[in-house]
């Protein structure tokens, strides 16, 4: 679904687990992170007293199954939804999936943007953004290449 050019704030759901190494289902993230929007997130912040769902237009972008990918054309995928977004201004969110999705933003930003005033927050168990895993494993491996399929 594309947003609509009125819309402030994009969340893109970025539905990809394709290099976990470990448990599958991340791909189920945005989904159920959207869901709970309606039912289980306080809107109003007690501390200032606004409700940014009133004063912004949120909306969702849903990338589908990028399972179907490969991780480079994922990463691809993303960085060129994520590129138009922060070409038109947006606030944009992207939520995972696993890791390997945070690639694409990140490699948009560092094209477009002409300030250093970029702010990103990553939330993630361990940020996998090293160039391989030699650090702590016997059989290392680069970019993406600890693929199982």
């Amino acid at each position: 679904m594309a947003y609509s050019e009125n819309a402030d704030v994009i969340i893109i759901e970025a539905n990809y687990d394709r290099t976990s190494s470990y448990g599958k289902g991340s791909n189920k993230a945005p989904k159920a992170i959207k869901k709970i929007f309606d039912n289980q997130i306080e809107i109003y912040e007690r501390i200032t007293g606004l409700n940014p769902a009133e004063d912004l237009r949120i909306e969702f972008q849903d990338l589908g199954d990028l399972n179907t990918l490969s991780p480079e054309k994922m990463v691809s995928k993303i960085k060129k939804v994520f590129k138009n977004l922060y070409k038109k201004n947006k606030f944009i969110i992207t939520l995972g999936g696993e890791h390997s999705i945070t690639n694409g933003p990140l490699e948009a930003i560092s094209e477009l943007s002409k300030s250093s005033d970029i702010t990103v927050v990553q939330i993630d168990a361990h940020f996998d953004l090293r160039p391989d895993d030699s650090d702590y494993s016997p059989r290392p491996w680069g970019k993406y290449k600890n693929l199982s399929w």
